[in-house]
């Protein structure tokens, strides 16, 4: 009975991560494919920001790209661990980025955003961001707590208190591409 109860808790968390990364993915998808579509009115956007402005040919390119790598990262159980870092780290880039418009400029600087944001203005944006950000950190708190005490990858050959046997570390370490 004690082991259904876990299975059916660690089921709940498997399809609440999932559902986390299925909307993440969709937010990086579609600011990506926004901006990749008018990537001409993505370049002005950024030309006319006083922080980008001297980066703008090479963030044209570097952001949309990384954010649909983001997405798709986001898909794969393999990476979802780390893509929800990421997105924590990208969009607290993106939140600090919002303060210091929001504060510190002294005239309108147009949004580069496209798609589902393109009408929000710099607070909306901020709180979007914020929100995504806090799906994105329950999501890690999830996913660790969900991994936690499973057998699966390092774990089971590297526990506290013990050493590994040789064997398995050569066994592990032994793949090459």
């Amino acid at each position: 009975m004690n082991s259904k109860k876990v299975y059916i808790k660690n089921n709940r968390r498997t399809i609440l991560i999932y559902i986390l990364s299925i909307l993440l993915a969709l937010m990086w998808a579609a600011a990506a494919f926004g901006k990749l579509t008018d990537l001409d009115n993505f370049h002005n956007e950024l030309v006319k920001s006083p922080l980008l402005e001297g980066f703008a040919n090479t963030v044209k390119w570097v952001v949309p790209c990384g954010e649909l790598l983001l997405a798709i990262a986001l898909i794969y159980r393999a990476t979802q661990l780390f893509a929800f870092y990421t997105s924590v780290f990208l969009l607290s880039l993106f939140i600090a980025y919002i303060v210091v418009i929001i504060r510190f400029s002294y005239y309108d600087i147009p949004c580069a955003c496209s798609g589902f944001a393109e009408g929000l203005s710099w607070e909306g944006h901020l709180i979007f961001n914020a929100s995504c950000m806090i799906l994105a950190i329950v999501a890690i708190f999830i996913s660790q707590e969900n991994h936690q005490g499973s057998n699966t990858g390092l774990r089971r050959y590297c526990t506290i208190g013990q050493k590994p046997a040789r064997k398995k570390w050569r066994y592990i370490f032994s793949y090459r591409l």
